[in-house]
């Protein structure tokens, strides 16, 4: 959904179309996650995985798009403001923090299966390992890599090669 409002380039909507837009995003991702998990982890008949009630792969398919289309619905409606809660220095940390959520998010929801409220914990605990590890080791990194940087060439269009220095055959 990102790579494609990329390529929308500057959105415009009216304050009235914008605002319905959020909130009929923000409707559509409840009911997408309430979708899911009705038919993915509401509990399954005894014996039964829970991925074998029938049709809930389809179902959850169509959420997980829904979902997106949701979520691109919310990005579009932000994008389309003239200040937008995307500048806030939360969901900007949480973009800097963002490789190492989805890295950890799975070993988060392994750990706190069983605990009291296994999916907030869980959140909790991939907050917690993704900023340990943006700050404990891709920050070094990043720092690291200012010393290794290097700018080619790269010949002037606008210029003739002469006045670049160069000759071209």
């Amino acid at each position: 959904m990102g790579a494609l409002l990329a390529l929308g380039g500057q959105i415009r909507l009216v304050p009235a179309a914008r605002r319905a837009l959020a909130v009929a995003s923000v409707l559509a991702l409840v009911v997408c996650a309430g979708t899911v998990w009705h038919t993915l982890l509401h509990p399954a008949p005894a014996g039964a995985p829970m991925y074998a009630r029938p049709g809930a792969s389809a179902w959850a398919s169509l959420a997980y798009l829904g979902a997106a289309l949701a979520c691109g619905g919310v990005l579009v409606a932000a994008l389309a403001a003239e200040r937008s809660w995307l500048s806030h220095p939360a969901p900007v940390y949480l973009g800097r923090i963002s490789y190492g959520l989805y890295v950890y998010h799975g070993l988060a929801l392994a750990i706190t299966d069983s605990w009291v409220w296994p999916v907030a914990s869980a959140f909790a605990v991939t907050l917690v390992a993704a900023a340990v590890s943006y700050h404990a080791y891709e920050l070094p990194f990043l720092r690291l890599k200012r010393r290794f940087e290097r700018v080619s060439f790269a010949p002037d269009l606008d210029h003739t090669p002469a006045s670049a220095g160069v000759r071209v055959p």
